[in-house]
């Protein structure tokens, strides 16, 4: 690799989610190797860290989450259930299968999925659907 390709990405910094292992983790080293500072995320939070610690031995996602009293894992989930509740409520996709929903953003359980759905927004996909799809004053 030559100089100008190894620092085409100095200075920027890139997220990467899956970097723990197969596709994500070769492409965190990969932009590590063109000079970005990358931070890896992934549900598998010891893999995560081992390849963070491949490529800088100090910098770590989990750091910033250990600072918010959070967990990489928790935050990922979090994200995805906020992407269920917004699919849920756009009418375009009313017609989709709440499970299809879920399964778009990662959450293939269905079962799991209602359940941290319900804990995260007080009442199960479904429920949540048919009452952000009626009408004003019904």
């Amino acid at each position: 690799m030559s100089t100008s390709t190894a620092l085409r990405l100095a200075g920027r910094t890139a997220l990467v989610t899956g970097g723990a292992s197969g596709i994500g983790a070769a492409t965190v080293r990969r932009l590590a190797a063109e000079g970005a500072g990358v931070v890896v995320a992934d549900c598998d939070e010891v893999g995560a860290q081992k390849v963070a610690a491949d490529i800088d031995g100090e910098r770590s996602l989990y750091s910033v989450f250990e600072r918010e009293q959070a967990t990489v894992a928790g935050w990922i989930r979090h994200r995805r259930l906020e992407r269920c509740r917004r699919d849920l409520l756009d009418p375009a996709q009313h017609d989709v299968p709440v499970s299809a929903v879920a399964a778009r953003w990662g959450l293939a359980n269905p079962a799991h999925f209602s359940r941290a759905f319900r804990a995260a927004y007080g009442l199960a996909p479904v429920e949540y659907r048919r009452l952000a799809s009626r009408p004003p004053g019904r």
